[in-house]
């Protein structure tokens, strides 16, 4: 079928004019463009809309995903880090939390020489233009001469399961889900993300490439629902999403575009890059994470720093300062009660730096001894050493550094 075009006669003020079975006008063309009159019914639309100036709504403006809350990482943007700014204290076959808060670094027992600092990056670019300070940056300070079959490397997050309900995993409404974030590396080529269910033990992968090196780019990748999935509704582990930066042979090569059950095989599948963990001095950067219901990626949902330290004190805080008052008993052992912000689950203790005791005199060197009993909100706890018995006592540390308690209810 050809095209139909229809134009008014030539002149000054010549219209065309569409009407409806009533001979209103629908659309009117003038010089200037083309006419809409308001709609009063229903308008229904199959593309994208688009418009150049002002949209009014005079009902519900009713979205297909939340306008709010939609992020379902903790600190995407790298705003908070109650550990520290810089780390060179991972090791291989570990999986600790040591900079920013709600992300760990880990890597194979089996790597050979392969060493790193973790810190707080600068960011610049266009994602500096989209709001992002800081990012997490990993670089190579003692490089791997090679990948063995099982080596890896990879940053993770872990979000809790009951945090997940609203995917609707294991069902035939399992909902289609899209993770954006900014990327930078000083190499180039082609890296593999996945996400591991660890209630349904099954795993989803794609890849990413970093086309120009130390420029930070945009990445967008689509993931389908898992109709065939497990996500407990608790406070365990749902989700683990995981950048992968070096994998041996034994960890890829498996298709894992689509959720299966999960292998190591199927960890890092389109993996190529060999340059980044071979290259002293390489780095690699991310920023400005969000992973969101749909099959698009909306706009960064940009949180105020209060209230993503709060979700992040949920599985990390430090108690410094006054960190508690109590009183001394008849051994010399002071028993003071500690509150804190809701946690996950009954953190575990442990204390940093020195401790002090005060009971209205001189400062006292203590030490952080047992709990006597921990919840979610608040534990008792004993610290040794020598104080007047039956005296009030309030324990406090140096406001810096790691000096303190920390309460860790990580996932």
């Amino acid at each position: 079928m050809a095209d139909l075009t229809i134009k008014p006669q030539g002149g000054p003020g010549n219209k065309l004019i569409i009407q409806d079975q009533a001979g209103n006008p629908r659309i009117t063309t003038s010089d200037a463009g083309i006419d809409i009159p308001a709609v009063t019914g229903n308008f229904a639309a199959a593309g994208n809309v688009t418009s150049t100036g002002n949209l009014t709504v005079a009902g519900d403006i009713i979205p297909s995903s939340p306008l709010s809350h939609r992020n379902m990482i903790i600190n995407g943007g790298m705003q908070v880090w109650q550990r520290a700014t810089s780390s060179t204290a991972w090791a291989k076959g570990t999986f600790p939390y040591l900079t920013a808060d709600r992300w760990l670094f880990a890597g194979h027992t089996s790597l050979d020489q392969y060493a790193c600092t973790l810190s707080q990056g600068t960011v610049d670019g266009d994602a500096l233009l989209e709001g992002h300070k800081y990012s997490f940056k990993v670089q190579t300070t003692t490089p791997e001469t090679a990948a063995e079959a099982g080596e890896e490397l990879h940053l993770r997050q872990i979000i809790e399961a009951q945090n997940l309900q609203h995917l609707a995993y294991g069902t035939a409404s399992a909902k289609t889900t899209t993770l954006s974030f900014w990327v930078k590396s000083s190499v180039t080529g082609t890296f593999a993300f996945s996400i591991y269910q660890a209630d349904g033990v099954r795993d989803i992968g794609a890849t990413y490439t970093i086309n120009s090196a130390n420029t930070f780019e945009k990445k967008t990748i689509t993931i389908a629902g898992d109709t065939g999935g497990t996500i407990n509704n608790d406070n365990g582990q749902g989700l683990y999403l995981r950048w992968c930066l070096l994998a041996g042979a034994d960890m890829k090569g498996t298709a894992n575009s689509t959720w299966a059950a999960g292998a190591d095989a199927r960890f890092a599948t389109g993996h190529t890059n060999t340059s980044f963990h071979t290259t002293d001095n390489a780095t690699w950067e991310i920023t400005g994470v969000q992973f969101e219901v749909g099959s698009n990626a909306t706009p960064f949902e940009h949180r105020s720093y209060g209230d993503e330290l709060l979700r992040c004190k949920r599985y990390y805080q430090r108690k410094q300062g006054g960190i508690s008052n109590g009183q001394s008993n008849p051994s010399g052992v002071v028993y003071g009660i500690i509150s804190y912000e809701e946690m996950r689950a009954a953190p575990t203790i442990t204390s940093s730096g020195t401790l002090y005791w005060n009971d209205g005199g001189a400062q006292v060197p203590t030490t952080y001894n047992v709990a006597y009993w921990i919840s979610t909100i608040g534990c008792s706890v004993g610290y040794t050493g020598t104080a007047t018995v039956n005296r009030p006592m309030t324990v406090y540390s140096a406001v810096s550094g790691n000096n303190g308690l920390a309460l860790v209810a990580e996932l």
